[in-house]
């Protein structure tokens, strides 16, 4: 949450995708409910895939605080056996995330091959004339 570009001087959507069993193997910078806090009030949202929830009745403390530190910043929370995770974190944030331009949507060409083989087929052909005529 530290690190974004132009965090305060930019209005614009920041989500983070987390996969996470969030078993502590250390010692944290953050809390949980710390980085949650600072992603609230950034306007960061977190979507979190738990590898270690295999979408079971039970849940551990572990998974549930993941939940709710993902809920509580206008994200969602996935087991691992969700097959809907991915399609839905990525229609989440298109639907509520995706800021809008205010200019006129504009198509940009990167890739512009055809000088290029223009170029190599004409010099392919020289050189093919080149040996065909050192042959005969």
């Amino acid at each position: 949450m530290t690190n974004f570009p132009r965090l305060g001087t930019e209005q614009r959507s920041r989500s983070v995708i987390l996969s996470t069993d969030n078993y502590l193997a250390g010692r944290p910078i953050f809390t949980l409910q710390q980085a949650a806090d600072l992603a609230t009030s950034s306007q960061v949202k977190v979507y979190a895939l738990n590898p270690a929830d295999f979408g079971g009745a039970t849940a551990t403390e572990e998974a549930v605080g993941l939940r709710t530190a993902a809920e509580s910043t206008g994200g969602t929370y996935f087991p691992l056996r969700s097959t809907t995770a991915a399609r839905s974190i990525i229609a989440q944030i298109q639907a509520s995330e995706a800021t809008a331009t205010k200019a006129a949507a504009r198509g940009l060409v990167a890739d512009t091959p055809e000088v290029p083989l223009v170029i190599a087929l004409a010099a392919a052909l020289v050189l093919a004339l080149g040996l065909w005529r050192v042959r005969t």
